[in-house]
């Protein structure tokens, strides 16, 4: 359960529970060739389209929100960089006003500066209270930007360590030998 909300056995909640979740996956599904307006809010509430100054309203307001740059929200999301790309992908996702926000992989081949410019965007979720779970395999944007970390050694849970207690070269060790001691010992996971 996330958030009071029980999930499917096939892990996908009923579709009028889907605004809890939401899943930003490592490929981008944006479309290069639309703008990022309706890109941004295509299909929302009841599969609505909405009209034209109605979406880019609404896509100011989040990208504002959120202190994302963008120029225009009718410039097309194949002339933004790397970084303002994963944001626009963040913000629509964040249109939904999930309460938990999966983030798979979301500075994979970003350059240095849009890697930062996604994680200052992971940090500030904090502050509009929307929970995030980063999938990442490096570790020190984790620990820049994280409060727990949990490692998974082929699907299964290892451990799960508060990262103010843990150091990173600990959690190497814990990927490398799969053992929950390795990491600050057996003791139970860190509590939410």
């Amino acid at each position: 359960a996330v958030n009071g909300l029980l999930l499917h056995p096939s892990g996908i909640p009923h579709p009028d529970k889907l605004a809890a979740i939401r899943v930003r996956y490592e490929k981008l599904n944006l479309k290069n060739i639309v703008a990022s307006a309706p890109d941004f809010t295509f299909v929302r509430d009841n599969h609505q389209i909405f009209a034209a100054a109605a979406m880019q309203r609404d896509a100011r307001a989040m990208l504002d929100r959120l202190r994302i740059d963008v120029p225009a929200v009718t410039v097309p999301v194949s002339t933004l960089s790397g970084g303002r790309r994963q944001s626009v992908a963040i913000a629509r996702a964040l249109s939904f006003r999930p309460r938990v926000l999966i983030l798979d992989e979301p500075t994979a081949n970003l350059s240095p500066a849009a890697t930062g410019e996604v994680l200052r965007l992971v940090a500030e979720l904090k502050r509009h209270e929307v929970g995030v779970i980063l999938i990442s395999h490096r570790i020190q944007e984790v620990f820049e930007i994280g409060d727990r970390v949990t490692v998974l050694k082929q699907g299964r849970h290892v451990v799960t360590r508060r990262v103010k207690d843990v150091t990173e070269d600990e959690i190497v060790e814990v990927i490398v030998a799969g053992s929950r001691a390795s990491a600050g010992g057996a003791g139970p996971p860190a509590a939410p």
